[in-house]
């Protein structure tokens, strides 16, 4: 077990926030409530002192732009008042502000906002969880939080935190006045304090959260939450922020599937053949009931139990009558099984256009390499891994010999392969999801010029059979993304495959907003983005 230092730190954090309450510049505004409070650049600028290099950057990362009169707005709306009559600046942080705002009735709160150098988004959402905990779990002295956003989309433009700015008393000032037996009282009540903070252990090291920010549909969070197993159970510890940034890409973000993603509002050319690997049940059933929405001509759906696949096949045909289904045998994780379904669709179909590999292998979940039974890792890799490898090997020439054919590979992969860490880092799983990632990275840079197009998509977070019976009881209640969604996305992709080959040999989510991420065409391609990549500095 490992102690949580991040108390520690987001606890100083705070307490600075506060100390430097007592360090207001002269320069504070007074206004009457008919004025502008954006008119003082004073608020958005950095002006705590000089950077030797690159001054001009430095400063400009720090420079934060907001509505001034809305937070002024939110801060006297947190204490039910009327309205905030002064806002005095705190002495800038190198990645806060701090401000100090008075209310007409006398009552001063205080509020923090990010500068926009950190980089990661939403992690006020740690600030607040942190000290929630620290004030109500622990029972030490933190700021209440009156109101807070971690989203920069309200109408303030930026995320903040007001608190009310406790009755303290900077030591500085009276530690010469006090006397030796008033000062052993403040060390002594100093030490109790670090005591309660260093005695308490969690299962890894990361910032702290709220549950309920995690994979909900309007409070985005982190996807690779673990809880806390003390006498609060709603707070979760999320430990790496790049994994954040993946899962918020598109700042937009959905559960269900949008108007403009309906699969019925597609409509796919003539002929067009598809087949689905592992289509018996969940995810892999629902993107077939998508394709057959768009008006797919052919649909092979194949798995291991022939008897679940008619069930499918039936529904098919009900949602397109003029559909052509054809079932088949197959266990991805071995070669003459895939090739016999290559081999079936190449001889009577003659063509595919999307080859859509699904099928996949969690096994229990198990966090530690000495746990659990080699097996399931075994079986895993055999699944996830060099299942997707034999799908590339068998259907990569079906694919790029179809006249006319749309020529896509879609893995249905996820955002597991990019977890490192907690308690749903399931070795087996993650790894070689990473694997299969990775194998599609290959699939571009070996196919490209002949026209594959290979993407990998991470479906959500969906309740299905084989997550309900491989997720811990914590996470149940978040597995709350439709699913629908990862299928209508598929039908997207494939009826715009002229457009988006700058997208292939990426990893992309199910859940992004597919205009947003569109937008951001430039970016992606310049900066080779959604690619796993060795850190070097």
């Amino acid at each position: 077990m490992k102690r949580c230092h991040v108390l520690l730190s987001a606890i100083f954090d705070v307490s600075a926030h506060h100390w430097a309450l007592f360090s207001v510049r002269k320069h504070s505004t007074l206004m009457p409530p008919t004025r502008d409070w954006n008119v003082n650049e004073e608020f958005f600028r950095f002006s705590r002192g000089r950077f030797i290099c690159n001054e001009e950057e430095n400063v400009s990362v720090r420079r934060v732009s907001f509505d001034m009169n809305q937070l002024a707005r939110i801060a006297a709306d947190s204490v039910m008042a009327d309205q905030c009559i002064n806002i005095e600046i705190c002495l800038d942080g190198m990645y806060n502000k701090s401000y100090l705002f008075t209310i007409d009735d006398g009552r001063q709160v205080s509020g923090k906002m990010p500068n926009p150098n950190p980089g990661f988004p939403h992690f006020t959402t740690a600030k607040v969880a942190t000290m929630d905990y620290v004030r109500n779990n622990l029972g030490t002295p933190a700021p209440q939080v009156l109101a807070w956003s971690s989203r920069a989309e309200n109408s303030v433009g930026v995320e903040y935190i007001i608190m009310e700015k406790m009755p303290v008393i900077q030591l500085s000032q009276v530690w010469d006045r006090l006397k030796f037996k008033d000062k052993l009282q403040v060390v002594t009540q100093l030490f109790r304090f670090q005591k309660i903070w260093f005695l308490v252990r969690f299962a890894n090291i990361g910032s702290l959260y709220y549950l309920g920010d995690f994979w909900t549909g309007t409070a985005k969070g982190p996807v690779s939450a673990y809880s806390i197993r003390q006498r609060h159970r709603h707070f979760g510890m999320a430990p790496d922020p790049r994994l954040v940034n993946l899962s918020q890409f598109t700042q937009k973000t959905h559960t269900s599937v949008p108007p403009q993603l309906k699969p019925s509002h597609t409509t796919l050319p003539p002929g067009f053949t598809v087949c689905i690997i592992g289509a018996s049940a969940g995810i892999g059933e629902h993107i077939a009931y998508a394709y057959a929405r768009a008006g797919a001509t052919n649909i092979i759906i194949a798995s291991r139990t022939l008897t679940d696949l008619q069930t499918v096949s039936d529904r098919l045909k009900h949602i397109n009558p003029t559909l052509t289904v054809d079932i088949h045998e197959c266990e991805i994780s071995q070669a003459k099984s895939v090739e016999s379904l290559a081999q079936f669709i190449s001889t009577k179909h003659g063509r595919l256009d999307v080859l859509i590999p699904n099928a996949a292998y969690a096994g229990p979940v198990t966090t530690k390499m000495d746990q659990g039974n080699p097996e399931w890792v075994q079986q895993a890799f055999d699944v996830n891994a060099m299942g997707t490898y034999l799908a590339a090997h068998y259907f990569v020439p079906l694919l790029l010999r179809s006249p006319g054919g749309a020529k896509a590979f879609i893995a249905i992969g996820s955002f597991a392969g990019c977890i490192r860490r907690g308690s749903i880092a399931n070795t087996g799983y993650t790894v070689s999801k990473m694997a299969q990632i990775r194998l599609v990275e290959y699939l571009y840079e070996q196919y490209s010029e002949e026209g594959l197009f290979a993407v990998a998509c991470h479906p959500g977070a969906v309740r299905t059979k084989m997550a309900e019976g491989n997720t811990p009881e914590d996470f149940l209640p978040y597995l709350v993304d439709d699913v629908d969604l990862c299928g209508a996305v598929c039908v997207w992709l494939s009826a715009r495959l002229d457009t988006i080959q700058w997208l292939s040999g990426r990893l992309i989510s199910a859940k992004w907003d597919m205009e947003e991420l569109l937008s951001r065409q430039q970016e992606i391609v310049s900066k080779d983005l959604l690619k796993f990549a060795l850190l070097t500095q």
